[in-house]
Order: C-alpha cells, then sequence, then structure tokens
C-alpha cells in the first residue's frame, strides 16, 4: 500500500507498508536520484525507482522488518546503505537482526505464520556500505540529512533529521508518543537520552515513524 505525503512544496514523501507489521518504508525522489528509508520488499517502490541513477539508502536501525528490502534493492539499482555503526554490524546478523525468530511473531496467527515460513528468505543478513559513529551530516540532492545514533529501541537505532523540518523517527517513536519495546529495548537510554533529543526539537517538526502516521512531533509528545 503506497500514500504521497506532502510535508512542505519542497518535500514529498511516498510511504510504503511492510503490511505484516505495518513497517513503514519512506521514499523521496528528484530526477533520477532517490532516498529510501528502511526498504521493504514492495513492488509498487520497485515501478516507482525506475528510471533511478542512484539510491541512497539509510536505516533507522537493525530489526528485520526495516532491513528486509536492502539485498532486493541492490539486485535491482545502483545503491549506497548507510546506518549507524552499531547497527551495521547487527545487520549482518540474523540473531541481532531478530530475523531468526521473525516466524514466531505470528504464532497466534496460523495464515501470517504460515505465509511468513513460505515466502520469506529468512534467516535474513545485509551489509551497510557506510556507516558512522554518534554523528554525520549527508547531502542529498539539496536536502541537508543529519544521522545521530540514539539507541533505546534497538541498540543501532538513530535518528535521521531532514532539512530540521522532517524526522524520520525508526521506533523510537510512535503513535502513543513511546518507542516500540523490543526484545533488546534499552529503557533506560530512551527515558534518559531519547527523550531527553525529542523535548529539545521543534514541536512543529514533522515524524515520520517507523510505524503508523506522520505527524507533528508535538501531536506525538502529547501521549508521552
Amino acid at each position: 500500500m503506497k500514500k504521497v505525503i506532502r510535508l512542505s512544496d519542497e518535500i514529498l514523501v511516498n510511504s510504503y507498508c511492510f503490511e505484516l507489521m505495518d513497517s513503514r518504508t519512506y521514499m523521496l525522489r528528484e530526477g533520477t536520484k532517490a532516498l529510501v528509508i528502511d526498504p521493504c520488499e514492495d513492488e509498487q517502490l520497485i515501478e516507482d525507482l525506475q528510471g533511478v541513477s542512484r539510491i541512497t539508502v539509510i536505516l533507522t536501525h537493525e530489526h528485520y522488518d526495516h532491513i528486509s528490502g536492502v539485498n532486493f534493492l541492490k539486485e535491482k539499482f545502483d545503491c549506497c546503505i548507510y546506518a549507524g555503526s552499531i547497527c551495521a554490524k547487527r545487520a549482518e546478523s540474523s540473531r541481532d537482526n531478530l530475523s531468526d525468530r521473525f516466524a514466531f511473531l505470528f504464532l497466534t496467527d496460523r495464515e501470517k505464520y504460515h505465509y511468513v515460513r513460505s515466502n520469506l528468505k529468512l534467516p535474513f543478513s545485509c551489509r551497510v556500505d557506510e556507516s558512522f559513529c554518534g554523528s554525520m551530516n549527508l547531502m542529498w540532492q539539496k536536502h541537508q540529512l543529519e544521522l545521530y545514533e540514539v539507541g533505546g529501541h534497538s541498540p543501532g537505532s538513530i535518528f535521521i533529521l531532514l532539512d530540521n523540518k522532517v524526522l524520520f523517527a525508526g521506533d523510537n517513536l510512535l503513535e502513543n508518543g513511546k518507542q516500540l519495546q523490543g526484545t533488546d529495548s534499552d529503557r533506560t537510554t530512551y527515558e534518559k537520552d531519547v527523550k531527553k533529543i525529542l523535548d529539545a526539537w521543534d514541536l512543529k517538526l514533522w515524524v515520520l515513524p517507523g510505524h503508523g502516521e506522520a505527524k507533528r512531533l508535538g501531536d506525538f509528545n502529547r501521549n508521552i
């Protein structure tokens, strides 16, 4: 399922849904260049990327439902994959990226469980081309990207800030204003560091979360 999100006159984002878990992939395209956040295997995404000569891919964290399309994209396009240093290491391990136990998330839903077992190539791993420690600045087309390792939801989680207007938050900020809790989440880091970063940013900042719909930061913060 695809949605088009117009955040300003200059920023138009396509959203694609990995429907097993409502995980979101985001794509911006300008001419023959594209920026993809957390790729999943999506035929509509592939169709929308036709004619692109170079894709910049950034991973918000290492969990399978947010990296499952990396190898799929690499097979079809010229891509450069960026991630934080912790995410880069953990994406190569099926244990750390949780793909080795992904099917068991659906044990109570027999139809989804059998779909996962029959159709997904698990366990999964992928390689990151460029990683960073702490923070990193990137220019994509005329847009400024600021990347920050923050932890919280997972050891390798990062925030991606676009033009000081849009935050790709991964699973550190969801519709209920909180992080998505997981087996490798660090609640202490979230309370001590992640929330401190969020509290410092403009409440008018657009947030595109790893699951759910885009909202202003202030709308998320009401629930924290």
